[in-house]
């Protein structure tokens, strides 16, 4: 895809792409959930956050930077061959670190002995993910063949799972096919991004010249992973695989949910930086306050329909069995829209222009206060305990990423639109609970509260004249 394709068909593809990541992972986990149990989903979940631990120091913020330094010079065909070439170099040498560290750690802990054997199976998604270099699909901005890509082998992986995952005897069949889902196109990728970049290891890294911008990200994502992570692993450790299951029911509908709104946000990346290393600053700004406003339209009805939904949305999802994960659910719901702006001001302010250290201030305030939160009150409460920390955390990060990004930019606020947008969320609220009176079984009250409050939602958007509904409307031409 060149690389002067459309923001709006970037950001469309994106959307599809991260649909079909809500509803592939969606039918398959409920599916998994419903079969394994919480108790399996927890042991599977508390070996998935040991590893993520180990994914992240062999990343090492290579991503994010890589996207940034190199949309900024992808023009100049050398100067992007030495610059992947290096980058990918740091990057392979780290994940084999990594992947020993996790081994070694493994062996030597007693603690995690009855995981091994899950956690060596599940490392083997830290070494497909290094040898893919999605980021080099993002640096050309490549976001048709990205979504192609995820959709083929996330249908091939949910047909798999029902065909071979009956019973919990199946349980590692469910781990390597959860792997292939995960870092399957990794595989695919290596072939595909070479025919776009030779690219090869290289004995001259320059990691001088690469290391102190990377290890601010990587610290910045370290903290990240431990504020969302830290949920599971210390309530793997603080209770049991039951509790373990029921948590992370509700930390998976929070970020699917999430994830749709974010994935608008993952893709100005490449072009904000770009305008700002060429000086486009007043197109950026009226870009940033579109996407602002976006993001509002988006994640406020999601958070609202999630509140009052999320017992209903448990029991569909995953069973009866882990209903009791209905509050937390409730209360990771109130921070969607939160969460989703702390990444507007990390991706289209902050990261383009090269504040990482606001970032990784930001995140790390965030993380100490879901630890020590968490270790206060996990004992007590359990896994809402746990849920009121994550909301704790995505306030902290949020109020300081705001405090930062209105020091560097100037940032319109659209009364307007902010106003229509809660004209409309009662509208969703006053439908659900109508929808609520009628007293129909579980999946038929979920189903008709998410039709007829979209329906709903949109219909009030239209009334009061939101331009972001308006905006869509005539890029489809339906006005």
């Amino acid at each position: 895809m060149s690389s002067k394709q459309s923001l709006k068909v970037n950001a469309s593809l994106n959307v599809i792409k991260q649909l079909c990541a809500i509803v592939f992972p969606m039918v398959s986990f409920s599916y998994a959930s419903h079969i394994l149990g919480k108790e399996t989903i927890g042991v599977y979940s508390f070996s998935a956050s040991i590893v993520g631990y180990f994914a992240l120091l062999a990343t090492l913020g290579v991503s994010t930077y890589a996207v940034r330094e190199g949309a900024a010079v992808r023009e100049d065909p050398y100067k992007l061959l030495r610059f992947v070439n290096q980058v990918f170099s740091i990057n392979l040498i780290m994940t084999a670190v990594s992947i020993f560290l996790l081994l070694f750690t493994t062996v030597i802990s007693e603690r995690l002995q009855p995981y091994k054997m899950i956690i060596v199976l599940q490392s083997l998604t830290i070494l497909l993910s290094t040898l893919g270099a999605d980021w080099i699909n993002a640096i050309f901005e490549d976001y048709k063949y990205l979504a192609v890509r995820y959709i083929v082998i996330q249908a091939v992986a949910l047909l798999l799972l029902f065909m071979c995952v009956k019973s919990t005897d199946d349980f590692y069949l469910y781990v390597l096919i959860t792997i292939f889902s995960s870092s399957g196109g990794n595989i695919l990728n290596w072939f595909y991004i070479r025919k776009k970049i030779k690219f090869r290891i290289v004995k001259h890294t320059h990691f001088t010249e690469h290391i102190k911008p990377l290890l601010v990200l990587f610290a910045n994502n370290a903290a990240s992973t431990i504020y969302l992570n830290s949920d599971i692993t210390m309530l793997g450790f603080m209770t049991n695989d039951g509790v373990v299951g029921i948590y992370t029911i509700a930390t998976r509908i929070y970020s699917l949910i999430k994830s749709i709104a974010n994935s608008i946000v993952m893709v100005v990346l490449p072009r904000f930086s770009n305008m700002i290393s060429h000086g486009q600053i007043e197109k950026y700004k009226e870009m940033l306050s579109r996407l602002l406003a976006v993001m509002w339209f988006i994640a406020v009805p999601m958070a609202t329909g999630v509140i009052i939904c999320a017992k209903s949305i448990v029991f569909v999802f995953a069973g009866e069995e882990f209903v009791d994960g209905a509050l937390a659910l409730q209360l990771l719901a109130v921070a969607i829209p939160i969460t989703c702006y702390s990444s507007v001001f990390v991706y289209a302010v902050l990261i383009p222009q090269r504040k990482e250290n606001v970032v990784l201030f930001a995140t790390s305030i965030a993380a100490a206060v879901n630890f020590l939160a968490n270790i206060i009150l996990i004992p007590y409460l359990s896994l809402n305990g746990a849920a009121i920390t994550t909301l704790l955390a995505e306030c902290t990060i949020f109020v300081c990423l705001l405090y930062y990004s209105l020091k560097t930019t100037e940032i319109k606020i659209q009364t307007n639109e902010i106003i229509s947008v809660l004209i409309g969320d009662v509208g969703i609220i006053a439908i659900c609970l109508v929808i609520k009176q009628l007293h129909m079984n579980t999946l038929s009250e979920l189903a008709a509260e998410v039709f007829f409050s979209a329906i709903g939602y949109i219909f009030m958007e239209i009334k009061t004249k939101n331009q972001t509904m308006i905006r869509a409307l005539d890029s489809i031409n339906i006005r």
